[in-house]
């Protein structure tokens, strides 16, 4: 546990001890509203910035804004423009899809539960849902297409098969190339889908790149979840182990940068974004941090997109 140690003298004081006995008792509010110290007010600011941020993650706003700079990242690369309504719409069905996937097993029973952060995150998702209904209204036909095929496997990976108990995801061995196969169909195909662009060997090679690649981000997700995976998932750390899943890893990462060299205008963003995915892959274990997967793992599409703006715009 970490500690800020100040020292008078021959007396210490643990600041963020201190804190934490504060926060933990009635002191903060009695200081904050009866005696008027204001600066006591940063330690309540704090507390609400942590509420805030669990329900950035939780209620998967981060995980469809990764969609989303995927997308962008793919018309950047294709020098196309940027649409909106398709922007909104990989935005919205993410985040719709993510929170019907994590959420549903404690809908299934009763669409109004108690939980009081559940229904929260379903109010908002509801909200959410209205905006991917006005952009899905205002993308093409080839688009509304290509956006109903992957509505329907992303339903598949979540919702049983007619007249069997099992779906997508607890299929045999085959649940991260489902993942892979959506994202990066979501991320390249759709936003392309007016563009005629899937008629140029560039196009697949971007498709099979980000295919790999988001293969090799779920890994850490993976290798954290085989504490409580089902050993019949037979997930590729399950079989192989983790030493040899990073190994996999890394070995996909070089193919990937491989690609990069046939097509890409700004490969030092692609060098920057795989270099940083190897350290994650080589830092990811079973017993991670809370936050290391779902924040900052699912952050390098974000910082992605941010060195691609970077080189192109400054």
């Amino acid at each position: 546990m970490y500690s800020i140690v100040v020292t008078f003298g021959y007396k210490s004081i643990d600041l963020l001890q201190v804190t934490r006995v504060l926060l933990a008792s009635k002191t903060i509010k009695f200081l904050t509203k009866i005696r008027g110290y204001k600066q006591f007010g940063y330690f309540c600011c704090m507390r609400r910035i942590v509420y805030f941020f669990k329900f950035y993650i939780k209620s998967s706003i981060h995980a469809a804004l990764a969609v989303t700079s995927l997308s962008l990242v793919t018309l950047l690369q294709f020098d196309q423009w940027i649409d909106l309504s398709v922007l909104f719409f990989v935005f919205s069905a993410t985040l719709i899809t993510y929170n019907f996937i994590k959420y549903a097993v404690v809908a299934k029973y009763d669409v109004l539960v108690q939980n009081t952060e559940i229904q929260k995150i379903q109010s908002f998702s509801f909200l959410v849902g209205l905006l991917a209904i006005v952009a899905f209204v205002n993308l093409s036909r080839q688009t509304q297409i290509v956006a109903f095929f992957f509505g329907l496997m992303s339903l598949l990976y979540a919702l049983p098969f007619p007249f069997q108990k099992q779906n997508f995801r607890n299929q045999w061995g085959i649940k991260i190339f489902i993942v892979a196969f959506c994202w990066s169909g979501v991320s390249v195909l759709l936003p392309l889908a007016d563009f005629q662009w899937w008629e140029t060997s560039s196009f697949w090679m971007v498709w099979l790149q980000r295919y790999l690649l988001i293969i090799v981000w779920m890994f850490p997700f993976e290798i954290r979840d085989m504490k409580i995976d089902p050993p019949t998932l037979k997930t590729i750390p399950q079989r192989i182990g983790i030493q040899k899943t990073v190994t996999l890893g890394i070995v996909l990462l070089l193919f990937c940068l491989l690609l990069s060299l046939t097509f890409s205008k700004v490969l030092l963003a692609d060098i920057g974004m795989m270099a940083l995915t190897a350290f994650m892959l080589y830092k990811s274990r079973k017993d991670q941090s809370t936050y290391f997967s779902s924040f900052w793992v699912e952050s390098l599409p974000i910082f992605w997109l941010g060195l691609y703006a970077m080189k192109l715009f400054l």
